[in-house]
């Protein structure tokens, strides 16, 4: 890997797609070469919000339940709520699982980044077809895995990420997701 201190990079994939685990693997792999290394995921974010006994918790709640996706201002709350509690040093390598999703959103972390003197975040598609991501989902059945929320969530997919994607194209990892975890991740470390 080249030097990657004071980078960010987003990971974006289908509903399934493993961006969770190539982020998590991928983090583990910074932290053993020794960077700082700050990471986010959104839905994990959301999902303790909707846990919380509170008016937008309870409302964050029928959102998940619902397998709706957060609107912009939520995520982007959310995501910058928690960079202004831990984003600490400007070596500090981000990884944001999940985020951007729309994009306002990729557009709004460029401008942050910028604002901050922080490269523009790098996007590291993890990609796999909208069949193995229903595979995926219907197998883990996650309690918001409902069947009508995977469909929901990956008709926006297509609809709201698809655009983000194409906005990232000139710093896109598009990174196979449908090989065993290892396979994935060896990719992923070789194109960064």
């Amino acid at each position: 890997m080249n030097d990657l201190a004071g980078e960010t990079f987003v990971f974006i994939g289908r509903p399934g797609s493993g961006k969770g685990t190539q982020s998590e693997l991928f983090v583990k792999r910074l932290e053993a070469d020794g960077y700082d290394v700050l990471t986010l995921a959104v839905g994990n974010l959301g999902r303790a919000l909707g846990a919380r006994k509170t008016l937008i918790g309870a409302w964050t709640k029928t959102m998940l339940d619902k397998g709706a996706a957060f609107p912009s201002w939520l995520a982007f709350t959310l995501l910058v709520d928690e960079l202004a509690e831990s984003l600490k040093d400007a070596k500090q390598v981000v990884v944001l699982d999940g985020a951007p999703r729309r994009l306002f959103e990729a557009k709004s972390l460029d401008e942050l980044m910028m604002d901050l003197g922080r490269p523009a975040p790098h996007a590291i598609y993890i990609d796999i077809s909208e069949n193995e991501s229903h595979r995926r989902l219907t197998a883990r059945m996650r309690g918001d895995d409902t069947p009508d929320a995977i469909e929901n969530r990956l008709s926006w997919f297509t609809t709201e990420v698809m655009p983000v994607i194409e906005y990232y194209d000139g710093r896109l990892i598009r990174i196979a997701g449908e090989g065993e975890i290892e396979t994935v991740q060896e990719a992923l470390v070789a194109s960064v």
